[in-house]
């Protein structure tokens, strides 16, 4: 029997899914099993009723497709991949997301917020700390190295905690499989997609992974994927695109996580939650960190609403807990080059600007109203201009060579004929990537949390708004 076959776990997803003895291990700890109550996907399911999976069952589901991958780079290619090595893969997927925070991206986004506006007011940072906070890529690695569960697992199964976490972080470039757990196709975006497609009810996440299974291979040191692959491959990046516009920067999901990253911050601030670097350091170290999850945090909103005598903060507690979504009051959209922001910066800085020329003439408070600027994002990790490609090949700053190189190493990889070199798929001209990793959607939007008495002069609100932004 396959050691990878010690137990069996039902997904709705894969199927059956086998998993080792030490993955098993890892599963039972505490601060895995504090993933079964960190949602994947943020609030979505309060727009999405089904969206509301684990991270617990992503990351058994990232394990699993990793392992199938490297099942089919073997048989694949002309490489050897001992039970040790696929296992150290494989428990990388695991725990790739086992450091992120409560209410995931929305927290870390008010952690940074909150030690940003520390440092920009002259307040003491804690003492001692650098960094002063940990993005949840670095709370993995330092719960896969200090969480003394998962230690002894992992030692115990012969494996370095410290190895297993580069992976993930992509520390180590010996490490020749790390695209796995990290790129623009790997295991982690695979299950996601599928994940979310079962949970929402959208069919942007139908990426063929059977044919990609049959194309992936192994040259030139790298994982890369057979010309007969390309158009899959292709549809699995229009896929992910599609899937963030509808789901992750849907109106009214994108208009709740405003609110949550404000009513984080907020709690923040008044001592309610503590998440510095030492101090996460500490939970793991000590086993608390297994308490802070979406449960625990909803509880301190509905603290922070019952003692807080700000009308404002209140209502946008209410928004959260109660599904009060704030009101999309206008919004501009437009597909553009990457390299030509300029016209979104300037709706952007508009927005801002008449912030408080809207309340006064609304009668809102300015803290009501919420000006959204979608993430730049792009379909590939790099793109096809000329600049990247001289600083590839060893020019630019040490800066612009160590970044670029790192999301080279991300990118898709063709292989269009054997013993030939591997193409980036944004380089080749029968790509749709070609063209379209060059353009990304720009938004600008403007949400406001409207009292249950002004409702009726919405109207008036987005015709205000609208008009600024038409402009």
């Amino acid at each position: 029997m396959s050691a990878f076959n010690f137990k069996r776990i039902a997904d709705p997803v894969h199927g059956t899914i086998g998993v080792s003895e030490l993955e098993i291990a890892i599963l039972q700890t505490s601060s895995f099993q504090r993933l079964r109550q960190v949602r994947q996907l943020g609030l979505a399911h309060l727009v999405f009723p089904g969206a509301d999976y684990s991270r617990f069952s992503h990351s058994v589901g990232a394990c699993h497709v990793a392992g199938r991958m490297l099942d089919a780079l073997e048989a694949n290619s002309a490489v050897t991949i001992d039970a040790h090595e696929k296992q150290l893969y494989r428990l990388a997927a695991l725990l790739h997301d086992v450091g992120h925070y409560a209410f995931s991206h929305a927290m870390e986004e008010a952690i940074a917020n909150h030690f940003s506006k520390m440092l920009f007011t002259g307040a003491s940072a804690p003492a001692g700390t650098r960094p002063l906070f940990f993005k949840h890529e670095r709370a993995g690695e330092e719960v896969v190295k200090e969480d003394p569960e998962i230690r002894s697992a992992l030692e115990g199964g012969g494996f370095d905690p410290a190895k297993v976490s580069h992976v993930f972080m992509r520390e180590d470039p010996a490490l020749r499989f790390s695209s796995l757990v990290s790129s623009d196709l790997d295991a982690d975006r695979i299950d996601y997609l599928l994940r979310t497609a079962l949970h929402t009810g959208l069919p942007y996440g139908s990426a063929d992974l059977g044919y990609l299974l049959t194309q992936i291979c192994f040259a030139d040191d790298r994982i890369c994927f057979r010309e007969k692959a390309l158009r899959t491959a292709e549809h699995f990046l229009l896929c992910r695109y599609f899937d963030y516009q509808q789901i992750t920067y849907q109106k009214t999901v994108a208009g709740l996580e405003l609110v949550l990253k404000d009513v984080l911050t907020a709690l923040l601030e008044a001592g309610g939650l503590a998440f510095s670097a030492a101090d996460v350091t500490g939970y793991i170290r000590s086993r608390e960190w297994s308490r802070f999850d979406d449960t625990f945090v909803t509880q301190r909103i509905a603290e922070l609403r019952g003692d807080t005598s700000d009308p404002a903060l209140k209502l946008k507690c209410d928004a959260i807990l109660e599904r009060r979504p704030p009101k999309l009051l206008g919004a501009w959209e437009k597909i553009d080059e990457l390299i030509k922001p300029e016209h979104s910066r300037l709706l952007l800085k508009t927005a801002r600007d008449k912030r408080d020329q809207w309340a006064d003439t609304l009668g809102l408070d300015p803290k009501l109203i919420y000006v959204w600027d979608k993430p730049l994002t792009a379909l590939t990790k790099i793109q096809p201009y000329a600049p990247i490609r001289d600083t590839v090949d060893g020019h630019g700053t040490a800066g612009d060579v160590e970044e670029v190189r790192r999301k080279f190493e991300e990118e898709i990889h063709i292989l269009r004929a054997p013993d030939t070199p591997l193409v980036p798929i944004v380089a080749l001209k029968n790509s749709l990537m070609s063209v379209l990793s060059r353009y990304t959607l720009y938004a600008v939007r403007v949400y406001a949390v409207v009292p249950d008495e002004m409702e009726g002069r919405i109207g008036e609100m987005r015709a205000l708004v609208q008009k600024a932004l038409e402009h």
